[in-house]
């Protein structure tokens, strides 16, 4: 027994000494501290090595056929050797391709498309080991082993869940990034920046319309226009009779609405036949992203300055959203100063950095955070990008994984959206057969105060006054997504039912739409409850509209 508490404590000395190593790992990359590097990678390998020699031989095997703690001891043994195989396996190519990450950004507006592709070989061995190794680890039950022992195999998991998740995207990079950028001949796309001030289910309104151009790596910017010089008296793509029903008349006539869609890939399609509607030449993709990445490429780049006004990483967001209407009272004058921001900021990322892992990070954080998109129109390169979080589609496929959606739409034309705070929650709260019953709840707060709506222009504030409403008072209607083949069954608004609930399909998605007025300072909760599709009994994914400041977004648990 002596023998087996000792080979446990060796496994976990090993283990958490690894985790530590990563951590110095990591930061040495940061710092550009070759040394370092050196000395941590060197010290993973290490303590990962000891880590799985402790789970091998007779003793741990013996351990792992006992009762009662024989599925602790496999699922131990698992993740050692797991870690013993990342760290051998994929260690030294992660460790490559993160000193080689300067490579990854432009300098001096060109991308060297070149030494982006020598990078292919490392990021696929260092990706397969990381998928291998997942695969390894999710196949364990966590919900059957000991308190302390599960704890220990879920964060594992994650940790290598999430490291495989970044190198799945770096695999992505290096393949896409030389033809996405005009290795194979020149390539055009739109840069769309989402004004957030005005909710719209990907994020805000596309305010501000860039077209660039990709030749050999170097990007340059051709046009610029804003959003609402793109509006047509008719669609311009088919629309279905649910997507006319669910988000309105103006998806495929008004580049504004497009986005009213949470499914990113369908509102790119309309961006760019709403573009070639009015351009002539062809548009290859689309790439979206909010003011809040603008704001976090300037904590990597340095504050810029235009028509006057400093921006830096802290102050953009607020500068855009909320302080541009009162300096610029008209609309025309704002949609200018907008473009010019935009087009500043794009020509300092171009130009390059001396923080390429910073840069690298705010571009993940922007995925991660659904604020910033790719869209390819090429169907081979577009189906690589569909499963990622990158692609920012819309779930659909049916799975043991229950998906349910929260997105906002703007119902006034107002821009008091950068006043909204978010706290959305969903988990399972009962198991009924192979179904899964789920409670969705959100309370959405104005943080616009009385006094703030007095001084605000006409223009943000909306059309307030037409509905007899305060000067202020935001409407919006808020969209809930139900999971694939699943049903939303009830509805509540502060605490009152709504009878009976309305729903819509979007293809297998159940939708329901609640149109609200928040005053300023006013809350309002909401909650629906769902049933899933069949055998979707595991814990769900949320998927929310991103906002001027963070969602405070959590899924709970599986009921089953």
């Amino acid at each position: 027994m002596l023998l087996v508490a000792w080979r446990a404590y060796q496994v976990r000395s090993g283990l958490d000494a690894a985790r530590d190593d990563a951590s110095d790992l990591r930061r040495a990359l940061s710092e550009d501290d070759p040394a370092g590097v050196t000395a941590a990678q060197q010290r993973l390998l290490e303590h990962a090595s000891s880590a799985g020699s402790a789970v091998s031989g007779p003793v741990w095997s013996t351990l792992s056929r006992l009762p009662l703690v024989g599925d602790d001891a496999r699922a131990v043994r698992t993740i050692a050797r797991a870690a013993d195989d990342l760290a051998a396996s994929a260690l030294p190519s992660v460790t490559e391709v993160a000193q080689q990450r300067a490579r990854l950004v432009p300098r001096g507006g060109r991308l060297d498309l070149a030494a982006i592709a020598e990078l292919r070989d490392p990021v696929d061995a260092a990706a397969q080991a990381t998928s291998r190794a997942r695969f390894r680890v999710q196949r364990i039950d966590a919900d059957g082993l000991l308190g302390p022992v599960a704890s220990g195999v879920r964060d594992a998991v994650a940790e290598i869940a999430d490291l495989d998740d970044a190198m799945r995207a770096s695999r992505l990079a290096v393949r896409l990034l030389p033809p996405m950028l005009g290795a194979e001949g020149d390539r055009r796309y739109l840069l769309v920046v989402q004004n957030s001030g005005e909710a719209r289910a990907t994020g805000g309104l596309g305010g501000a319309v860039v077209e660039l151009d990709a030749r050999g790596g170097k990007i340059s910017l051709k046009r610029q226009v804003p959003g609402n010089t793109l509006v047509f008296p008719r669609p311009v793509l088919p629309e279905t009779a649910q997507e006319t029903a669910i988000f309105g008349p103006t998806l495929t006539s008004d580049f504004r609405d497009a986005n009213s869609t949470p499914d990113l890939p369908r509102a790119a399609e309309i961006w760019r036949a709403l573009w070639r509607e009015r351009y002539a030449g062809r548009v290859d993709g689309v790439v979206t992203m909010d003011a809040v990445v603008l704001a976090d490429l300037l904590r990597v780049t340095g504050p810029v300055t235009v028509e006057g006004v400093r921006f830096t990483g802290d102050d953009a967001v607020r500068l855009l959203l909320a302080d541009t209407y009162r300096r610029f009272p008209d609309p025309d004058r704002q949609d200018a100063f907008f473009q010019g921001v935009a087009s500043t900021v794009f020509e300092r990322v171009t130009q390059g950095t001396d923080d390429a892992g910073g840069l690298l990070g705010v571009l993940a954080r922007g995925v991660d955070q659904r604020r910033l998109f790719v869209y390819s129109a090429d169907a081979a390169q577009q189906r690589l990008l569909a499963p990622t979080r990158i692609a920012g589609a819309l779930p659909r496929r049916p799975g043991p994984v229950p998906q349910v959606g929260l997105y906002l739409n703007d119902g006034s034309a107002s821009k008091v959206a950068y006043y909204l705070r978010s706290q959305v929650r969903v988990a399972g709260t009962e198991c009924v057969g192979n179904h899964q019953v789920l409670r969705l709840a959100a309370r959405l707060t104005s943080t616009l105060t009385p006094q703030q709506a007095r001084t605000l222009p006409d223009y943000p504030a909306g059309s307030f006054a037409r509905r007899g409403l305060t000067r202020g008072t935001y409407v919006l209607n808020v969209l809930a997504y139900g999971p694939v083949g699943g049903s939303i069954d009830t509805l509540t608004v502060d605490g009152r039912p709504i009878e009976p609930v309305s729903t819509l399909d979007d293809g297998d998605r159940p939708t329901a739409t609640s149109a609200l007025t928040l005053a300023p300072g006013e809350s309002v909760d909401l909650e629906w409850t769902m049933t899933t599709g069949a055998n979707q009994r595991l814990a769900p994914e949320l998927q929310v509209t991103p906002g001027a400041s963070p969602v405070d977004a959590i899924a709970g648990d599986s009921a089953c």
